[in-house]
């Protein structure tokens, strides 16, 4: 499946199927009503990967890329407007791993460091997912702005969402 295809039909779901496997006290660590994602959820000594197949997992990830550097786009660059888009959408945050560092927000491209360790990937799998997946994460960024920013720029929202992209990945 396609990165847009399951974007927006099954990435929600395996969120929600995802954060079940979360124990209630990681769960939630700013905003009981948002799901927190930790470095350990997505590692090998965590289970809660291996129950999706190999293409949702990539695509799972992309997704969960993508959400999270919106959501810190917006909260680094836009700190007025933060607050009601945060509230509309709800999106999932990447926090460092309990007990020291679970209220330190994460870059999102460490996401594809934890999964990785699966092993199922090589990095240049993850280059070539993302770049392709990039068009439709333009055209979603741009729905989101639209939908809950529109007094922000796309362009340069977008901008600033791509100067966040791990260098290999431009």
């Amino acid at each position: 499946m396609i990165f847009k295809d399951y974007y927006r039909s099954k990435f929600q779901t395996d969120l929600a199927k995802f954060a079940e496997h979360i124990p209630d006290e990681h769960k939630h660590h700013s905003d009981k009503n948002v799901v927190t994602v930790q470095p350990w959820t997505l590692s090998r000594e965590s289970n809660h990967i291996d129950t999706m197949n190999s293409d949702d997992v990539m695509n799972f990830a992309l997704s969960l890329f993508f959400v999270v550097l919106v959501d810190e786009v917006m909260y680094t660059y836009y700190p007025e407007r933060y607050g009601g888009f945060q509230k509309a959408t709800m999106l999932p945050k990447y926090v460092g791993n309990c007990f020291s560092m679970c209220h330190i927000h994460m870059h999102p491209k460490s996401i594809f460091d934890d999964i990785r360790q699966h092993g199922h990937w090589r990095a240049s799998d993850w280059i070539i997912r993302l770049r392709d997946a990039i068009p439709s994460m333009r055209e979603e960024c741009d729905y989101l702005i639209d939908s809950h920013a529109p007094e922000i720029g796309k362009d340069e929202f977008w901008n600033r969402c791509v100067d966040e992209f791990p260098m290999q990945y431009r």
